[in-house]
């Protein structure tokens, strides 16, 4: 296994830590939730209760770090789609929350349905290098459409689910249903089936619906992802290093509240960090710099032993060969500097968009480069010195014995998409990846079965989504 890489030096790893802290020391964090205040005051911040400033203190948020899980589990219908969260592995999430779906081959986009987001479930259960599915965002005005995303995904994935929220109200019904999916209230925080999301969304900002939802969260000790939107030069400084700093910062402040409020929850380090387009004014997600950001997070969660999260996955462009070699740098950057999940995978234009195509090349490029970071098995075995000596010069060594103990042994990687032929070879079918991804989409939604739920799981969870319906949405 390749070892990780740093992009920081021990000492600018400790010049942003150490500004981090004084920004929390002294600009401090707005938490807008009464009790919250209460709580943090009485754990030893500086709170402003007519302002709801609070500023935190370093021994708070060192004490509190230390009651972050340095690992934690996800958990898949069944044992064997489980995973641990930490810095062993990477693991490979699906974009979330598109509300479109792209064409390429159409070159057009349409609004995102239920059965969308049914199909993208069931695509991430057959693909083997996706681990965890995000729910989408279907084109519906139902402010319960997050209960029903939920729903299909369970009977669609036996992966982990990241369950995406619009509301805290709604989050009973969610954790209803992966309790009716799990059983009972232990089985679900052993093996928790879904996780969840508390956003920052403005600097430094914690809206009260937000702390509402972290506290029904934190009953069930659902593993969390607190997102981080900064654009470099928007809402962030400008430098790299100022925007890395405020990041840390919104980190750590949220590591103080949470294990101050639900001391020992589960919660990644999770960024989605992006710089300004100097000539447009748009944020990019893909460019040199913010990979660069997202390896330096990677450096800090390990600094602080929190797995990271991250959306390299979600690419800007639309244009389906752009995407190929966007992608293809976000991956070897994403896993080389030791993220603990790369999200966002199979979006672009931002995350609002989905491709079918997409979702299975990015699964074929994370293969690619989950080979690469296995590095080379070098051993006396491996290195045939005596293979070499009985071979000899001027013959080969096709049938070996060298060859044909190593020949299913050795790591190799057979791309189900990549066309490595020749011209004389591809040009009697010549089709492009995107074709080729397609049809495999196509086999895959018509020919792979996921195994169902038991019928009453089934029928419990179309209870708890008609009833969030009738209850929330007078439907």
């Amino acid at each position: 296994m390749i070892p990780h890489y740093n992009v920081l030096s021990d000492s600018e790893l400790a010049m942003i830590h150490e500004g981090a802290l004084a920004i929390l020391e002294n600009t401090g964090l707005i938490i807008d939730h009464p009790m919250a205040l209460e709580r943090m005051a009485e754990a030893g911040a500086s709170v402003d209760l007519d302002t709801k400033r609070v500023r935190i203190p370093k021994n708070l948020v060192e004490a509190c770090l230390k009651k972050a899980p340095g690992t934690f589990i996800c958990g898949g219908q069944t044992p064997e789609f489980d995973f641990a969260m930490d810095f062993k592995s990477t693991k490979i999430r699906s974009g979330g929350g598109s509300i479109c779906v792209m064409d390429w081959q159409k070159g057009r986009q349409r609004p995102l349905s239920y059965q969308d987001n049914a199909d993208f479930a069931k695509l991430t259960d057959a693909l083997d290098n996706f681990h965890v599915f995000s729910t989408l965002t279907p084109d519906v005005s139902d402010v319960t459409y997050t209960v029903h995303t939920l729903k299909d995904a369970l009977l669609n994935t036996r992966k982990h689910v990241w369950a995406l929220l619009n509301d805290s109200r709604v989050l009973k019904y969610q954790l209803e249903m992966a309790l009716a999916v799990r059983g009972s209230k232990e089985a679900l925080i052993k093996r928790p089936r879904i996780s969840g999301i508390v956003c920052i969304i403005e600097p430094l900002f914690f809206p009260h619906d937000e702390i509402e939802r972290l506290l029904q969260y934190a009953e069930y000790r659902v593993p969390l992802k607190v997102p981080f939107f900064p654009v470099g030069g928007a809402n962030a400084p400008i430098t790299l290093a100022g925007e890395l700093t405020m990041i840390n910062a919104e980190f750590l402040g949220s590591m103080a509240l949470i294990h101050t409020l639900c001391p020992g929850n589960p919660c990644a380090f999770h960024t989605n960090p992006q710089t300004m387009e100097l000539r447009s004014g748009d944020s990019q997600m893909n460019s040199p710099e913010v990979l660069l950001m997202h390896a330096a997070i990677s450096q800090l969660a390990r600094y602080y032993n929190v797995p990271s999260s991250q959306s390299q996955g979600t690419m800007n462009c639309w244009q389906d060969h752009q995407f190929v070699m966007l992608s293809s740098l976000a991956f070897m950057n994403g896993i080389m500097c030791g993220a603990s999940d790369i999200g966002g995978v199979g979006s672009f234009g931002s995350a609002n968009v989905v491709s079918y195509a997409a979702f299975v090349i990015a699964s074929e490029l994370a293969e690619y480069v989950f080979r690469y970071q296995q590095g080379i098995d070098v051993n006396v075995a491996t290195v045939g010195v005596e293979a070499i000596d009985r071979v000899g010069p001027r013959k080969d060594f096709m049938v070996d014995r060298h060859t044909l103990e190593h020949l299913r042994r050795e790591k190799r990687f057979i791309p189900s998409l990549i066309d490595w032929s020749g011209y004389e070879t591809w040009i009697q079918n010549p089709t492009t990846i995107i074709e080729r991804a397609q049809a495999k989409v196509d086999d895959i939604l018509n020919n792979h079965v996921v195994e169902p739920l038991p019928d009453d799981v089934q029928q419990e969870l179309q209870r708890i989504a008609t009833a969030a319906d009738r209850e929330l949405f007078g439907k």
